[in-house]
């Protein structure tokens, strides 16, 4: 089963402790609150953390963000059995705060994105596999995967008009190479005041891979939305599709 949820981890040190509570019953005899099969301590005192959008395990590992003692953030990698921190790995720059969200894992290997920069890790050591520099001018966080392909989304110019959309890109889980396939049809646009725009004028949201059941095709779901202000506009134009 796989709980999303989000997590803001203030973390410097991290040491198991055992858990004396017992089971707790309200008046009416039900049940809540159970005693820790263990408990890890993940937070301090420190005023900064990690950012998850749900915690990614993998064979009895649990990957979570750390800061340490000089409030550098870095990876754990938790014993789900124990909760004992079987690694530790530095960052990929350092900082005292990051976050992703929809990392895509295959067997072993996860993959995230956070900004610019995009990486592999080994969930078994820590060890980092690969890591690209995105040279876009922004970069979106959404990631997708299915076997050996992963897909994210970049931000582009628009073909003939400059503006900033969010683009689809494909790669391979081996190298990390990333590749432009295409640019959601924005058609014809009014004119957008570019100083009140946020990043983009809009593009994809998220893309999710899936097979077809008869042809073993590969199938993309993508959604996609018009996102942009007009000049002497107060109001936000927005337009979303959905397509395959």
């Amino acid at each position: 089963m796989r709980f999303f949820v989000v997590l803001l981890l203030i973390i410097i040190t991290a040491c198991c402790e055992k858990e004396e509570s017992s089971v707790k019953k309200d008046e009416n005899g039900v049940i809540i609150g159970l005693p820790w099969l263990w408990r890890t301590k993940l937070s301090v005192n420190s005023t900064i953390g990690v950012f998850l959008d749900g915690p990614v395990y993998y064979n009895g590992v649990v990957l979570l963000g750390s800061v340490d003692e000089n409030d550098l953030a870095y990876f754990t990698g938790l014993d789900i059995e124990t909760g004992k921190i079987i690694w530790k790995q530095n960052y990929i720059y350092q900082t005292d705060f990051f976050g992703f969200t929809s990392p895509y894992i295959k067997e072993n290997k996860i993959i995230c994105i956070d900004g610019f920069n995009l990486f592999q890790i080994n969930m078994t050591d820590g060890n980092y596999l690969w890591k690209e520099r995105i040279n876009v001018s922004y970069a979106a966080q959404w990631l997708s995967g299915i076997d050996s392909l992963f897909f994210v989304i970049v931000v582009e110019s628009y073909p003939g008009k400059g503006y900033p959309v969010e683009s689809g890109y494909y790669g391979n889980i081996e190298n990390g190479n990333i590749q432009l396939f295409l640019i959601p049809d924005m058609g014809e646009l009014p004119e957008p005041d570019m100083n009140r725009v946020n990043i983009s004028i809009g593009g994809f949201r998220f893309l999710k891979p899936f097979y077809d059941e008869q042809t073993d095709d590969i199938m993309l779901l993508c959604y996609y939305e018009k996102q942009y202000y007009l000049y002497g506009c107060e109001d936000q134009i927005s337009k979303s599709y959905v397509g395959l």
